[in-house]
């Protein structure tokens, strides 16, 4: 079981940073998977693994270049943005690939308290192929 995210430079200097921090203060024993975009010197902590979301899903860079141009930049319909969104997706179908449950957490937001493995368990029964919350 792992938690995953998705997060570019820039994001992470405007909140990312913050995310990271929780989850290091509650010191999580579940691991966490960052999906980035650049190959930046992001902090190596224990428990934390950053991976080159276009390196581990070229992908990616096809489904961008079909749909540039598509593309919204102020927040007009952001939910027809799907390359804005597209990064969520690539992700996750990677860490599908892993076999194991993970739960995936937008990078703005904060944990308060740890999760255990006993919750992830609960949120994600062993049946279930994907739970929201």
């Amino acid at each position: 079981m792992f938690f995953i995210t998705t997060f570019n430079k820039r994001l992470f200097d405007k909140y990312a940073h913050t995310f990271i921090n929780s989850y290091l203060d509650c010191k999580h024993n579940i691991p966490l998977v960052c999906y980035v975009e650049e190959d930046v010197d992001y902090p190596h902590k224990d428990k934390i693994k950053y991976i080159n979301l276009y390196k581990a899903m070229p992908e990616l860079t096809e489904f961008k270049e079909r749909h540039k141009g598509k593309e919204w930049i102020d927040d007009t319909n952001f939910l027809q943005n799907a390359v804005r969104f597209s990064y969520k997706v690539f992700a996750q179908v990677h860490a599908s690939r892993e076999g194991k449950k993970f739960m995936w957490l937008d990078a703005d937001n904060q944990f308060h308290n740890k999760m255990t493995t006993e919750f992830f368990d609960k949120f994600i029964p062993d049946d279930n192929f994907v739970s929201y919350y």
